[in-house]
């Protein structure tokens, strides 16, 4: 066995593995060296992209180290190592040098037996394993391979190199598109999401439309007769004022493009405190005239002629749907509260608190932790349907 070594470099079986190196298929192109030193130039000129070439009797379990340059582990420079069994060799190299994820995988890649099943079928194939970081290397490529198509399979050619760059820029490669295809995904969920809000809006916005509509048809037909001018006229600037609550709910059912954007905005104007309570407490009374439930306002230290600085409109609809809520789910002879106090006080400014407060079914705790937040959310139990 010839033996030469050059710059740190060992190689073994220079003479009989460069013999003949270059094939061309179908053309018969076969190229005899002589000269040695022609020889290893050639060698040295294929072989420098890897780490290590061993040639392996799969028959006997059995390798020879054709070539091993300083990045392998130091075993390899151990006398004997190769008159190891192949087997234990790799059991051995496994154990100390590869992360746990992969070392069952590269001891099945590189069983005699698999290697001359996979051989049979393929000629060659690839694979690579991870090692506990060294040095800054990390990820290597084992190559398997007959020596020459169509010979002994009783034999193989292992190559072993480092992977490093080409894996790691594969990964972010790969990081970049998982990262896309999040990206893709959440802009899935979020138009699915816009879809399903705009879907549950029109589902539910009969809710939002019957209130008013009930109050102008009911004012309507205590109109058709009522002989007292001014009670006509009272009731008049009610239907009015519904109408008008009324057909600011259908311009909102009607932008498509704002509501599935999430752009309804506030249009805050100066409004009359006791104009807007009154309002209110009017539409939610008038649209569930039929249940017998006592309503009353209580006023806790506000300013009933005060002016306020709200938008009329998304206050009147938050809390006409409360109490049209409170009303509907409160049995009759129960009690619906829409309390207004005052919080702080400044020059210039008060913090004012309202609230709906009823005797009916109430919601329970869990509702109240997970779902009353939700966009069109609304709590079943067994008696819902009762007051549907």
């Amino acid at each position: 066995m010839k033996l030469s070594a050059t710059n740190g470099k060992q190689s073994f079986g220079l003479t009989s593995v460069a013999t003949r190196i270059v094939t061309k298929h179908g053309g018969n192109m076969l190229k005899q060296y002589d000269n040695d030193r022609e020889q290893q130039d050639l060698f040295w000129a294929l072989i420098k992209d890897y780490n290590a070439i061993y040639y392996v009797n799969l028959n006997a379990d059995r390798f020879t180290v054709l070539y091993a340059n300083n990045v392998v582990n130091q075993d390899v420079r151990k006398d004997g190592f190769d008159q190891k069994l192949f087997s234990e060799a790799m059991r051995d190299f496994t154990e100390q040098y590869v992360r746990d994820e992969d070392k069952s995988m590269l001891l099945l890649f590189t069983d005699c037996k698999y290697v001359k099943q996979r051989l049979d079928k393929e000629n060659t194939y690839a694979f690579r394993y991870r090692v506990n970081p060294l040095n800054g290397l990390e990820f290597f490529e084992v190559r398997m391979a007959r020596p020459k198509e169509g010979t002994d399979e009783n034999y193989a050619i292992m190559t072993v190199r480092n992977c490093n760059k080409q894996a790691r820029e594969e990964l972010e490669y790969q990081l970049k598109i998982e990262e896309r295809n999040d990206e893709l995904n959440k802009a899935l969920a979020a138009t699915k999401n816009a879809e399903k809000s705009k879907s549950d809006f029109f589902a539910r916005m009969s809710h939002d439309l019957r209130t008013p509509m009930n109050v102008i048809l009911g004012l309507a037909d205590l109109s058709e007769n009522e002989n007292d001018i001014k009670s006509m006229h009272e009731s008049m600037m009610k239907i009015h004022d519904a109408g008008q609550y009324l057909l600011s709910i259908i311009n909102d059912s009607l932008d498509y493009q704002r509501i599935g954007a999430g752009g309804l905005k506030l249009e805050p104007e100066i409004v009359r405190t006791e104009q807007m309570v009154k309002s209110i407490t009017e539409l939610a009374i008038h649209a569930n005239k039929d249940k017998k439930v006592d309503v009353r306002v209580v006023n806790k230290g506000v300013n009933n002629s005060a002016y306020i600085f709200v938008d009329p409109i998304r206050t009147t609809q938050v809390f006409v749907n409360l109490l049209s809520n409170a009303i509907k789910f409160t049995p009759a002879g129960g009690t619906v509260e829409i309390t207004i106090e005052v919080i702080d006080r400044k020059p210039g400014k008060v913090h004012d608190r309202i609230s709906v407060s009823d005797t009916g079914i109430g919601m329970s705790e869990e509702f109240l932790r997970n779902g009353i937040f939700k966009p069109f959310s609304q709590e079943h139990n067994g008696v819902t349907p009762v007051y549907a």
